[in-house]
């Protein structure tokens, strides 16, 4: 007899390969975001596929709505619903298969991380648990658990279709917590075959399966007080088998604590306590007569119960079976068999018996612990290891985990020893209080004043289960290490950038790398560093044979830099930081246009003239001068600029001042900045510098209105590019506050080409010149534009607008995003060319 689960007839699923591990076979992705995992119980009494349902999208998945498998059974086994679910019986009504009504969760409950104190959100990552909870096998305390509707109906050839309907409700719940498991489980049972057989018919088969109670012992027609019970003298015997006892493999004689076989006593001739015997047989079938019994072993139990109702009545009486139940244990077997024999020489042994009941209680040793980690301040989780690869920690109060399970799912409790292996001497052990439940992470902190600076110790972990079974103990080690490393060293290969020294480059400032140095600090193996700015990014892995890292730098990055640079050991020690100053010399703008004429209808460009780009051989754009003029047109009027000196002041819609024809590649990487004064704040576009295209300027620097802003605000500094020359909404960089109406503004925008995005800075006051990046945006599409770079106007919609109302001053232009430090020293006024 059999049951099988077909899970591709019908289904949309698409099985690849598995990847087994012990008793589960997992497919990965059948549906978009969906895994199949196929389990079978441990003991081997029962099978079940679980859907995990990974992703968001998955949760939508049309083909999820309804899940079909089919069922097919043989040796005369048929499928029936049950309460949700379904068996599968015999032609008797045995039932030997069953399926309770199939369920879903999801993983809102607790895991391994929730019980260590670092808490891993299920949703979105998602996140492994580890070996301490299985979350395929059933839910958690704290998952949210619907039931799955179920319907059978014919298939074909004798099989069963099952059409699983998971709860919509669940599965579009916004708060649901990934992933979610879909879960039809099979069960086996374990049932009785049971026979009598009597000596006066030897060759009879006819109490196989009896129905009610048989007697035992010797059946005497002469006896008084039987009434005629017996026909004829005869002998008898019961036996009791037992098949698919649920007893996993691999408990052994040792863990096997008790067993008792009950026999149900209906009727006994007196009350003389006549001797019933249980003893292990060998397996029985429906063909077993008196003449074809199987052999009797040794005998497990006796009893001298009687069963008349003057003399205690029906009952059950116990039997210590142990024995026969520890040797199927050490068999790795599923199967007992007992005869039941009386005093076959007197009518005073002569007892019935009707239904029998097993009982085999084990209780296998706890697992070892798994997962054994030590989590510091330095190292934040560190796996166990022995030897020279065990973890360096600088904690001296270190926490110690692991997982600890029992194969019969018994609560356990850990202990916990350190030693110290260059003494041999135990320094700290714990028998933390309360016991938790199998799969669970226990874990302590180490005592303050248990351990040395700089030494190593080994720590071991077992557990107990509440029946005082203790487990085989893990092993770990560690190393103890407060010392920092030494300040690193750092070196430009092949001398491209010295230290301390501005390189003189004809074109674009080179690539170069860098190499850290552990500067003989030899358990360095992780760095940190950063270009130009003390907040450092990493880690990075060092290198394994010297402990150091090589770091490129790029072209194209002109100006002077400082690399920061620290190190740290392998316990978390950290070095102090390294710098190294290094660059070429300070770029030449484009265009600069100071605005120090003071009259006349144009202003000077004082930029220097540059040589063509040799990085763009041909490139008429990089050859041309870059000294540009500008027309003051309108009724611009020269006044007072920052600082003292001459600046251009805007109050009619038509004034401006531009170029001839473009000043910068807007297509590549590029800076403008220029000192601006508001006369008031309204909310409008306000463009102060920008380069015309054919419908749109390419760039605009100025003041956008508020719905560019932040809530509450009228307007606000902005740098922004559209991502083509049309009409469209642009990309942009804003501030996060106003401008302040009479107050002079450092405004720099930099279109930065290699990273892809645009970034504003603005140097805050009148008083502390400083810039600091208020916005920046990605930005993946720049064009070149071929119109005038302009001042105090914009094109839009293909025509002059936006005008800007207020002052302008020291406008400049550079082919290159300029780094923060040297929009300092332009803000700042240290930049004067």
């Amino acid at each position: 007899m059999s049951v099988a689960l077909d899970l591709t007839e019908g289904s949309p699923l698409a099985l690849g390969e598995p990847v087994v591990s012990g008793s589960r076979a997992t497919f990965a992705e059948v549906l978009p975001g969906v895994d199949l995992a196929l389990s079978v119980n441990e003991d081997g009494t029962g099978f079940g596929p679980t859907l995990v349902l990974k992703t968001v999208a998955a949760l939508s998945d049309p083909r999820l709505e309804q899940i079909e498998f089919d069922v097919s059974v043989s040796g005369g086994l048929r499928v029936v619903p049950v309460a949700g679910g379904f068996e599968v019986t015999d032609q008797e009504g045995v039932v030997w298969y069953t399926s309770p009504a199939p369920v879903m969760w999801d993983s809102s409950g607790s895991t391994v991380e929730d019980l260590a104190g670092d808490r891993v959100s299920a949703r979105g990552v998602g996140g492994d648990v580890g070996e301490a909870v299985d979350r395929v096998a059933s839910p958690l305390p704290g998952d949210v658990v619907a039931p799955i509707g179920l319907e059978l109906e014919p298939a074909g050839d004798g099989a069963t279709r099952l059409m699983l309907t998971p709860d919509a409700g669940m599965l579009a719940d916004p708060e649901v917590s990934l992933p979610v498991h879909l879960d039809p489980d099979v069960e086996i049972t374990a049932p009785q075959s049971r026979t009598t057989v009597q000596s006066a018919w030897p060759n009879s088969t006819s109490g196989w399966a009896f129905a009610g109670d048989a007697g035992v012992g010797l059946c005497d027609p002469n006896a008084p007080y039987e009434n005629g019970a017996c026909a004829t003298t005869f002998g008898a015997r019961n036996f009791y088998q037992y098949e698919g006892i649920p007893m996993p493999d691999g408990v052994t004689a040792a863990d096997v604590s008790g067993s008792t076989f009950s026999l149900f006593g209906t009727h006994s001739y007196g009350c003389s306590n006549g001797a019933t015997e249980v003893v292990l047989t060998a397996p029985i079938h429906a063909g077993t007569s008196w003449s074809t019994q199987p052999s009797w072993g040794s005998v497990l139990a006796r009893s001298t119960d009687s069963y008349r109702p003057e003399c205690g009545g029906q009952r059950f009486t116990e039997h210590n079976v142990l024995a026969g139940a520890r040797l199927i244990a050490d068999r790795n077997g599923h199967q007992l068999t007992f005869g039941v024999r009386g005093d076959e020489s007197s009518m005073a042994g002569w007892k019935r018996f009707s239904h029998a009941q097993l009982s085999i209680v084990w209780n296998r040793a706890p697992n070892p612990p798994s997962g054994m980690a030590i989590t510091s301040a330095g190292v934040h989780r560190a796996e166990c290891i022995t030897g020279q690869g065990r973890p360096v920690i600088r904690d001296l109060t270190p926490r110690l985990s692991m997982v600890l399970g029992d194969p019969d799912a018994d609560q356990v409790t850990a202990h916990y020893e350190l030693w110290n292996p260059a003494t041999g001497l135990m320094v700290w052990d714990a028998h933390p209080a309360g016991a938790q439940r199998s799969g669970s992470v226990h874990s302590v902190d180490v005592p303050s004043g248990k351990l040395a600076l700089n030494g190593t110790y080994s720590w071991h972990m077992a557990a107990h289960d509440t029946l005082g079974r203790s487990g085989r103990a893990g092993f770990c080690e560690f190393t103890v290490d407060q010392v920092s490393p030494n300040i690193p060293t750092i070196e430009s290969k092949n001398g491209v950038y010295p230290k301390d020294t501005l390189i003189n480059v004809t074109g674009t400032a080179p690539a170069g790398e860098f190499i850290l140095g552990r500067n003989t600090s030899v358990d360095v193996n992780r760095w940190y560093y950063a270009f130009d700015t003390d907040v450092l990014t990493g880690p990075y892995a060092a290198s394994p044979t010297n402990g150091s890292l090589t770091i490129p730098f790029p072209a194209g990055k002109p100006g002077p830099h400082v690399m920061f640079a620290r190190s740290v050991d392998k316990a978390g020690n950290v070095s102090p930081v390294q710098m190294y100053r290094f660059g070429t010399s300070f770029p030449t703008a484009s265009g600069l246009w100071h605005l120090d004429d003071a009259a006349g209808t144009v202003a000077a460009d004082s930029a220097l003239v540059e040589l063509p780009d040799p990085s763009f051989p041909g490139d008429e754009w990089a050859a041309q001068s870059r000294s540009n003029p500008l027309t003051v047109a309108g009724s611009t009027i020269w006044g007072s600029g920052r600082g003292g000196t001459t600046g251009l002041y805007f109050d009619d819609p038509a004034d401006q001042a531009y170029s001839v024809g473009p000043v910068l590649r807007t297509d590549r990487s590029f800076t403008v900045s220029a000192f601006v004064k508001l006369t008031d704040v309204q909310d409008v576009v306000r463009t102060a510098v920008s380069q015309d295209g054919f419908v749109s300027g390419a760039f605009k620097l100025g003041q956008l209105p508020s719905r560019f802003c932040a809530s509450g605000i009228t307007g606000c500094w902005g740098f922004w590019m559209p991502s083509a020359d049309r009409t469209g909404a642009p990309v942009v960089a804003v501030s996060d506050t106003p401008p302040v109406p009479g107050q002079w503004t450092h405004l720099t925008g930099v279109h930065d080409a290699e990273s892809g995005e645009i970034r504003l800075y603005i140097c805050g006051t009148d008083t502390v010149w400083s810039p600091v990046l208020t916005d920046d945006a990605d930005f993946l599409t720049p064009w070149p534009s071929s119109g005038s770079l302009r001042i105090g106007q914009g094109m839009a919609t293909s025509r002059l607008q936006e005008p800007f109302a207020g002052a302008v001053d020291d406008v400049r232009v550079y082919a290159t995003a300029l780094s923060e430090e040297r929009i300092r020293q332009v803000c700042g006024g240290q930049q004067v060319s």
